[in-house]
Parts: structure tokens; C-alpha cells; sequence
């Protein structure tokens, strides 16, 4: 079994004032851009509305459940 190896210095994240994806110093709660400091996402909004819309047309409708029954 082959797995794939992490490695940081090679993972990037978007930055949003930049409009790139970029490499990023990590904190305990946010990441940050190395060139302009702004905190970057895992993503650009634009991939991530695709990916939400990607998502909600593979999601199985959900059946719509019978009223409860009166039990007293």
C-alpha cells in the first residue's frame, strides 16, 4: 500500500488579498499569508460554491416523515 506523504513545505492555502493560493505560516487558530499576512482559507470562495453546489446535487432527497401519532 502506497500513501501519499505529507508534506508542509509544499502545501499552499488561498489567500484572499492576494487572489493566489500561497504558502501560509500555521497558528493554533488561524493560518496567515507569508507575503502579505492577511489569514488565508483552504480554498477561494468561487471553488468553494462550486464544490457546496457539486455537493447538493449528489445529496439524496429526504423523504418527508408521517405526522406523530397521538399517544395519550
Amino acid at each position: 500500500m502506497d500513501t501519499q506523504g505529507f508534506n508542509f513545505y509544499e502545501e499552499k492555502k488561498y489567500c484572499p488579498a492576494c487572489a493566489k493560493y500561497v504558502h501560509f505560516l500555521q497558528n493554533v487558530h488561524h493560518s496567515y499569508c507569508v507575503d502579505c499576512g492577511t489569514v488565508v482559507h483552504l480554498m477561494s470562495a468561487d471553488e468553494f460554491a462550486k464544490l457546496n453546489a457539486a455537493l447538493a446535487e449528489r445529496k439524496t432527497p429526504m423523504r418527508k416523515r408521517a405526522p406523530r401519532r397521538k399517544t395519550s
